[in-house]
């Protein structure tokens, strides 16, 4: 038996959507996706993801709230080979101040093509016996007396159009969705937006790397652009079938080439001499690919007059990225179990969809403030719409004094991924983390040694909290 109502529709076949999907399955007897684009095996890329070529990986807190929708999500994509890894350990990352110290942890991270994780996440849903597709281009919405009660859906074959009818429509159509003009078109007034603009770009290829290529027992490389560093930066990470992503990361519109001789002179420039002396060794098995798809755009949903009932957004609808953080699925993930904990909780589906509003903007708002923070800094970008809250300098300052701590002090690294993956800033804000803080604050440190190049192995045991410092 439905517990919220006999049918719900969800706007978009994204990964987004299938999480949406998974969630509603258990609340009303029959889910409908609205796809205009069909997965169709050898074909990798759809019109609505731009970056489907390029690294994606999936924190820790986006594994867990795909294994709480679907049951196994991590077996799933173990069977498809990809990487499952210990971001603390294996994961070099370089921030301005140094490289992260690494040291093993009970943190996990999976990375993998888009086309694995979509096409995984597809396959878990398609054994949902009550979730449908529907094949077409949504045109709008359908009100009536002042209740969104469905989906407009043109047939691009046939031309022919029809209402796909619910008692609740989530849009998951991603950045580029148009429920904002589609309400105001019914009287609704729509969200305010806030755009911050980093004019980032990215190049990937995907590549064999020899196993002594990688520096020391590193797997993973993170070194994107910072401000006061360089515009020009990279990553490089293992996917699925032995092949790496080799991801070339420029901000300021100094933007990477997507032919060979400038990528590697990009590369040669960037932050760290590593990753392109790993290019120098590496064989391309696909073309490179660029985008330039990297605005962050929030819409401010919780602060409508008046929540459209019959309707919610959510993911990239609600909280787009600049993609190079790599959020995106995580935090679309994060909203989907928020969902499902308001369905749960309230008795009533009208309850539930006032209340989310809250609850989606709540499960993007560290995400948010980390990418904008990041790319903020750079004087080229832009901010355009609402304007952004004014920043706390001491706020600020703290976490600089953080993440420069990070490069020597293990268990405030380890803190740092771990609230970085579980999008909990307040696990930085701890006595603990603080009082070493205050310690390296008053005597800071000069680094040593080669910044740019990372030590090769992490540290044989996990940090505890009662280490000395350093």
């Amino acid at each position: 038996m439905s517990v919220h109502g006999d049918s719900a529709v969800v706007i978009g076949g994204s990964v987004v959507g299938m999480m949406a999907a998974g969630v509603l399955s258990k609340h009303f007897d029959t889910v409908t996706v609205i796809e205009q684009d069909e997965m169709v095996p050898g074909k990798t890329e759809r019109r609505g993801v731009p970056q489907t070529h390029h690294l994606h990986g999936l924190y820790q807190l986006g594994v867990a709230s795909l294994d709480e929708i679907f049951g196994d999500f991590t077996g799933a994509m173990l069977e498809r080979g990809a990487p499952h890894y210990d971001p603390a350990r294996e994961l070099g990352f370089f921030f301005p101040e140094g490289w992260m110290r690494r040291s093993p942890s009970s943190l996990r991270k999976i990375e993998g093509s888009r086309w694995t994780i979509e096409r995984v996440i597809r396959d878990l849903a398609g054994q949902i016996p009550n979730v449908g597709y529907c094949l077409g281009r949504a045109t709008g919405l359908a009100a009536r007396n002042g209740r969104i009660v469905g989906v407009r859906v043109q047939d691009e074959g046939s031309g022919s159009a029809a209402v796909v009818s619910g008692d609740l429509v989530v849009d998951a159509s991603g950045r580029g969705s148009r429920a904002p003009g589609w309400l105001e078109e019914l009287g609704f007034a729509p969200p305010e937006e806030t755009i911050v603009q980093p004019f980032l770009g990215y190049a990937t290829v995907h590549c064999e790397v020899p196993e002594d290529a990688w520096p020391g027992d590193i797997r993973v490389i993170v070194a994107p652009p910072f401000p006061g560093t360089s515009t020009r930066g990279g990553f490089i990470a293992p996917i699925e079938d032995g092949l790496v992503g080799f991801m070339a990361a420029g901000t300021a519109k100094d933007y990477p080439p997507a032919e060979e001789v400038g990528f590697t002179e990009f590369l040669r420039t960037a932050r760290t001499p590593v990753m392109y002396e790993m290019w120098l060794r590496a064989k391309p098995q696909t073309q490179l690919k660029s985008t330039r798809t990297s605005v962050n755009r929030l819409r401010h949903w919780d602060q409508l007059p008046d929540r459209p009932l019959g309707f919610l957004p959510l993911g990239d609808a609600v909280a787009a990225f600049n993609p190079v953080y790599g959020q995106g699925i995580s935090v679309g993930a994060f909203q989907a179990t928020a969902l499902a904990a308001q369905l749960r909780e309230s008795d009533r589906l009208d309850d539930a969809n006032v209340r989310f509003f809250d609850d989606v903007m709540a499960a993007c708002a560290y995400a948010w403030s980390s990418a904008t923070g990041t790319d903020l800094g750079f004087a080229s970008t832009r901010v355009q719409g609402k304007p952004l809250p004014p920043q706390d300098p001491a706020a600020a300052e703290y976490g600089l004094h953080v993440r420069a701590l990070t490069t020597t002090d293990a268990y405030v690294a380890q803190e740092f991924h771990r609230a970085m993956g579980d999008m909990r800033p307040e696990l930085l804000d701890t006595p603990e983390i603080r009082r070493r803080v205050q310690r390296w604050a008053a005597n800071p440190q000069p680094l040593g040694g080669e910044v740019a190049r990372p030590p090769l192995w992490a540290d044989s045991e996990p940090p505890h909290p009662d280490d000395d410092l350093g």
